[in-house]
């Protein structure tokens, strides 16, 4: 590549004389910028930092996939754990002696004296909880 620029410019600087001054320094500043990047060390330098920018970009798309796949664990555990939180409530829930709760008229605090029934009682207590 370097002995193409070599005759380039040999051939430019032979003709020199016919081409206008400005043209001429244009034509070598163009070929020198051209032969700075086509020089074996240069090129081989961009070579070699395209390939470490590749590697390291594959080794950052592996970290972002292992991060995902822990994500998408915790996420799954987030989520059982929930459910098994919800199923631990609705068992305490399911044992309580509803019962004793027909009393709390006489605490003052306001039920409902439409009924005395506890199984409607133990409903609205349960749809009070999101059940």
């Amino acid at each position: 590549m370097a002995s193409n620029h070599i005759k380039i410019i040999n051939l430019v600087d032979e003709i020199k004389e016919q081409i206008p001054e400005g043209i001429y320094l244009q034509l070598c500043n163009e070929l020198k910028k051209n032969y700075e990047i086509d020089r074996p060390d240069k090129r081989n330098e961009l070579i070699n930092e395209n390939l470490n920018l590749q590697r390291r970009l594959g080794r950052e798309r592996l970290e972002v996939s292992k991060l995902h796949r822990e994500n998408v664990r915790l996420e799954e555990q987030k989520s059982r754990l929930w459910k098994e939180n919800m199923k631990y409530h609705q068992e305490k829930i399911e044992k309580i002696d509803w019962s004793a709760c027909k009393t709390w008229s006489d605490t003052g605090l306001d039920t409902d004296d439409s009924s005395d029934d506890s199984s409607d009682f133990e409903e609205k207590v349960k749809e009070l909880l999101g059940e």
